[in-house]
């Protein structure tokens, strides 16, 4: 669940933007709920209900309601908020989260809502003492709390110690993140070679976002000697893994003969992989492919068709601008 709350939240850059960025995941967390669950339901809970207790619900009802439960949490309601942390501390219609286990119980507590407090307290407990003791993913879940105020105050030099424990025992989405805030976050004086580090370390381990990013580097020589032939192995790696920034970026790189012979039939193959995907910058490239007729007849309803595409989402500016 860790690695799927940080596609979600590594955006979130400043702490002014915490309150959208608890919204937003809980939504995602709900979509996930939801198409693991199908039309499941969850049966409400009690407001004092023991959660320890297994027969208070059916694990096939226990996603009985499950939209209703989500929603209602977000809006406020104490209960809903209880009994949804309840169904990640569980991990009932969802995989388990100490993450959102511990928000919202926390959220729940903050209106003494029934045990919600000690229920949060103990959930932190063991998630402390189990990074202390050097679990790698128990550092990774305690450092990104601290990064995101979620679930614990925000603490960004704490946020960058357990990243940094955990990534040196080879938590790749603590590499990962340790990439991000070296190269992006403004927070923090940027170190292009310690972002290089942990990308490269991460990548290697197959973190498709991780080999894009290493890419993109290589790409645009940011911090490191240009080099297209790199450039083009990691935005191969990405690309074959689905990553539509990957799958973009390789497109740019045979349309332009980047660190390859130029090869508009590959490009457009690419570019329409990641725009398939919504990737705005690839839908952009794609209707430019298409109008200009690079590799392909001249195609005026196809170019119209993706430029519509991107205009539909913001236009990314020139075409060099969309890479």
């Amino acid at each position: 669940m860790a690695s799927v709350i940080v596609t979600l939240a590594k955006d979130g850059k400043d702490a002014m933007i915490h309150t959208k960025l608890k919204g937003l995941l809980a939504f995602a967390l709900m979509s996930i709920c939801l198409s693991a669950c199908g039309e499941n339901a969850v049966q409400t809970n009690k407001k004092n209900a023991d959660a320890t207790n297994a027969s208070a619900s059916k694990p096939v009802e226990a996603c009985q309601d499950f939209k209703t439960i989500e929603t209602q949490a977000i809006k406020g309601d104490a209960k809903s908020q209880y009994e949804l942390a309840k169904l990640f501390e569980e991990g009932i219609c969802v995989a388990p989260s100490r993450i959102s286990a511990t928000y919202w119980y926390g959220n729940a507590a903050k209106k003494d809502y029934a045990d919600a407090k000690v229920r949060r307290e103990a959930i932190l407990s063991a998630l402390e003492e189990s990074a202390q003791k050097g679990d790698a993913n128990a550092q990774y879940d305690l450092a990104w709390m601290y990064h995101h105020g979620y679930g614990l105050k925000f603490d960004y030099p704490k946020a960058i110690e357990w990243y940094e424990r955990s990534a040196k025992q080879g938590q790749v989405q603590a590499q990962y993140m340790l990439g991000e805030i070296y190269s992006e976050d403004v927070r923090i004086e940027q170190d292009l070679a310690k972002a290089k580090h942990w990308f490269e370390a991460a990548a290697k381990q197959g973190n498709a976002k991780a080999q894009n990013k290493l890419s993109t580097m290589y790409y645009k020589g940011n911090g490191i000697g240009q080099d297209y032939d790199q450039a083009r192995y990691w935005a191969e790696q990405s690309a074959n893994q689905g990553n539509s920034q990957g799958q973009v970026l390789l497109g740019w790189l045979y349309e332009k003969g980047y660190g390859v012979e130029q090869d508009y039939a590959k490009a457009r193959y690419w570019y329409e992989k990641s725009a398939m995907q919504g990737n705005q910058k690839a839908q952009d490239n794609l209707a430019s492919i298409y109008y200009n007729g690079k590799g392909v007849p001249k195609d005026l309803k196809k170019a119209q068709y993706w430029s519509d595409k991107a205009m539909q989402q913001g236009d990314c500016g020139g075409r060099e601008g969309c890479r």
